[in-house]
């Protein structure tokens, strides 16, 4: 049963540091999708 709480906690390690790399790649993506959409609004 130690192996199975280790393996959990790992686990648990890799999901928040999946959510951080989604929160430094996505969240300036957005950003920049929506500079570009306001961009846009201004020439039309």
């Amino acid at each position: 049963m130690p192996r199975l709480h280790m393996s959990i906690d790992s686990f648990e390690h890799l999901d928040s540091f999946a959510l951080l790399i989604l929160d430094l790649i996505v969240i300036p993506i957005f950003f920049l999708f929506k500079q570009l959409m306001d961009g846009m609004r201004f020439t039309i």
